[in-house]
């Protein structure tokens, strides 16, 4: 699957190299030829990541994740070490400073001092760009409360393309996705659908499923920005008849309470007795929270442990790109 992106994407590192030194706190930063590249990078070290493992040395990663996680912070610094590099962890804002009242823009100019790129999660939406502002080094979004979480939506796409990598010769079928949850409040969601409107073509359909109560599924002028690029979104509550209708599904961790998550029911639970079609994929960001049953983890329809193993892969590449040497890793110079 790595070597069909590999193989199809032609290589073009001015791309790559156009991303050295920059801070990645969007999705909406990246446009389609970047991606392409990243994920032609990240298929290469997917392939054979012994190749760049000396791509990173002396270079220090400073992984601050005010917020809990487990595949996104291991994953970060995985791809680090991988690559050669080093990493120092904060994984407890009240083991800091912070937790007291320390400014943010003070920490910034701080952790400037003491590494090459900083990766930040944090339940707060504004803490990304404020250190962002005050930093001289690059910083990398991990998720920013509800918001975005761009290094997610590359996965995701880098997940898409494995399973249907004609698409991108122009061979492949366009296919149906149901994105189930509010994007409006589900950062995965949220930066997937940006990232999914840079390449429209590859999509039939794109349905968001959610609640019939929601009252704001979207945020002010997201729905219309992706359909002006060219996604065909419809919202609906009938999860039931849509699913034999999708060949991808993207479930999120609609039972999650916090960050403003909430639970929408049952017709929301996806397992082995859902309406798949028999050929169709799932994709979940994980973790998990009930609402994907593990009922469908030895069947065809899982998808979502290999999106989760291309995190690596697909960080590796990003870090390249932003605190490498990208031309060192590229076929063709």
């Amino acid at each position: 699957m790595a070597k069909a992106l590999v193989e199809t994407i032609p290589e073009r590192g001015r791309y790559l190299e156009s991303l050295t030194g920059k801070s990645l706190i969007s999705s909406s930063q990246l446009n389609r030829d970047g991606i392409l590249q990243l994920l032609r990078l990240a298929a290469r070290c997917e392939l054979d990541n012994r190749k760049f493992s000396c791509h990173l040395n002396n270079k220090i990663l400073i992984s601050a994740f005010f917020e809990s996680s487990t595949r996104t912070r291991l994953s970060f610094e995985s791809a680090w070490l991988r690559l050669g590099g080093c990493t120092v962890s904060i994984t407890d804002k009240g083991t800091t400073r912070i937790g007291v009242g320390e400014s943010l823009r003070d920490v910034a100019e701080m952790v400037s001092n003491y590494g090459d790129c900083v990766v930040l999660r944090d339940s707060c939406e504004d803490s990304v760009k404020i250190m962002s502002n005050n930093l001289s080094i690059p910083i990398i979004n991990a998720g920013n409360g509800i918001d975005e979480h761009p290094t997610q939506s590359l996965i995701d796409l880098y997940a898409l393309l494995k399973w249907n990598p004609n698409l991108l010769s122009g061979k492949g079928r366009k296919f149906s996705i149901g994105l189930i949850g509010a994007p409006a409040r589900m950062r995965a969601a949220r930066s997937l659908l940006i990232l999914m409107s840079c390449f429209p073509e590859f999509f039939s359909e794109v349905f968001v499923l959610c609640d019939e109560e929601e009252q704001e599924p979207f945020r002010q002028a997201q729905l219309s920005m992706l359909q002006e690029k060219g996604l065909k979104i419809r919202l609906t509550d009938k999860v039931g008849d849509i699913l034999p209708r999708l060949d991808v599904v993207y479930m999120n961790a609609i039972s999650l309470k916090t960050m403003g998550h909430r639970d929408f029911g049952s017709g929301y639970f996806i397992d082995n007795n859902s309406p798949l079609k028999k050929q169709a994929i799932v994709l979940h960001p994980l973790p998990r929270m009930g609402e994907l049953d593990s009922d469908l983890d030895d069947t065809s329809h899982n998808w979502y442990f290999i999106q989760a193993k291309g995190g690596v892969y697909v960080r590796m590449a990003l870090a390249m790109a932003i605190c490498g040497r990208p031309g060192e890793a590229l076929d063709i110079i």
